[in-house]
């Protein structure tokens, strides 16, 4: 008898599109701001082998302008106008699941609904998971090789945990201090459930519930918040510290890549002592790039760098000035 698979009723690029909706729908990330589409991006990834390269303009300094003068013998001096670019790598992923017997409901709408939600949460958590390790790769460069100026450590491990130590009003001005007259594009706040919790009991007056606030999200002094355990929580008791993150939209760009077989549907006619097992399994492939960094380290197994790669500081150089990236990484206790 032949076996009906999802991929009969659904065709795969309606399924992805699918999922890719919903994705859209789920990431806290994508609806704050943080992760949002750049045309170069979409364009590069849609003919991009493993890497890409994105090139722009670096800006001329401003500054006074040059005065106008009746000496001819004095000359202008053009500024002089150069580009950078930058190095953006695909990554490659896959998730499946299996049921016994998935093909006899293959054409129900409400299953092909299921899968396409229970992918699209899969992919929401490693695309979460992708954009919290490039975070930590990036700001592990930078405090290497540019004297951590996207940093604002105020933690204690000894002694008082006292105002200055925590995430507070003064804190945020301090963090937003790092970025100069362009503090303004900081919007939105990564923190550990430990430090929203704290924060809502010590500042309830700070917080818009999500019901209230222009993108279905919490905020905190005006800052969207996302709230994730994902961020790292190092120690525990009195001087547990933990890492949040001050950033801007844009900060990432996404795009989606072409990939064969996004969507395939195996059987396995023995398992279950002959009753059958079918396994979905989704292929999907995507440029998640920080803006100012270079990601110039090659994936060692060829193809798409591991989560622990994108963590590292030697896979990123950052080539653009400080205050044209808009994030600030903020460790502090809570009391």
């Amino acid at each position: 008898m032949a076996t009906t698979r999802i991929t009969d009723i659904v065709p795969v690029k309606t399924f992805s599109a699918l999922v890719e909706a919903k994705l859209t729908e789920q990431s806290k990330f994508r609806q704050s701001g943080i992760v949002g589409t750049d045309p170069r991006v979409t364009a590069k990834a849609q003919t991009a082998g493993l890497e890409t390269t994105l090139r722009e303009w670096k800006r001329p300094a401003g500054g006074s302008a040059a005065n106008g003068s009746d000496d001819d013998s004095v000359k202008a001096s053009p500024k002089k106008l150069q580009q950078s670019a930058m190095i953006a790598r695909i990554l490659s992923r896959s998730e499946s699941f299996s049921a016994m017997d998935i093909a006899d409901f293959a054409s129900d709408a409400a299953a092909i609904e299921y899968a396409a939600s229970e992918f699209a949460r899969l992919r929401t958590s490693d695309e979460e998971s992708a954009l919290l390790s490039i975070l930590t790769g990036i700001i592990a460069d930078n405090v290497a090789n540019d004297s951590g100026d996207m940093v604002k450590d105020t933690k204690v491990t000894t002694g008082s945990v006292l105002a200055a130590s925590l995430l507070n009003a003064t804190t945020l001005i301090n963090a937003r201090s790092t970025m100069g007259d362009q503090s303004g594009v900081l919007s939105t706040l990564v923190l550990h459930s430990d430090v929203v919790n704290y924060l809502r009991k010590n500042e309830p007056n700070a917080f818009v519930p999500a019901s209230q606030s222009r993108i279905g999200l919490e905020t905190y002094m005006g800052y969207t918040v996302i709230e994730t355990d994902n961020v790292t929580k190092t120690g525990t008791g009195t001087y547990a510290y933990y890492d949040s993150y001050l950033v801007g939209e844009g900060l990432f760009a996404y795009a989606s890549a072409p990939v064969d077989n996004a969507l395939v549907q195996v059987r396995d006619e023995l398992a279950g002592n002959g009753t059958g097992m079918e396994t979905i399994l989704n292929r999907w492939r995507y440029i998640l790039h920080p803006a100012g960094f270079s990601n110039i380290t090659a994936p060692t197994n060829g193809v798409s760098q591991s989560n622990t790669e994108l963590a590292t500081a030697a896979t990123w150089d950052r080539i653009a000035a400080r205050k044209a990236i808009p994030l600030v990484k903020l460790v502090t206790n809570i009391a």
